[in-house]
């Protein structure tokens, strides 16, 4: 992805509220405690599950992060 494309994406994630058990790039990458880099390289690679919105924002369901962390394939 260009960084342009990245900035473009930070931003709109910013602007969307995030619904309860939902989590964005940064809130899921803290939730794992995992730098966001690894979390993208992790959803593009079919590791995580990842859901878009609308707008095409990046949201990540709480307990499929909660799967992925203790089905030990956490990067």
């Amino acid at each position: 992805m260009a960084v342009r494309d990245e900035i473009r994406a930070a931003l709109e994630e910013q602007q969307e509220p995030v619904p309860q058990g939902w989590l964005n790039v940064a809130g899921a990458a803290e939730y794992l405690s995992m730098p966001e880099g690894a979390l993208r390289t992790a959803y593009r690679r079919g590791q995580i599950p990842v859901h878009r919105t609308a707008t095409g924002g990046i949201r990540f369901r709480r307990d499929e992060l909660d799967a992925f962390a203790t089905a030990g394939d956490q990067i």
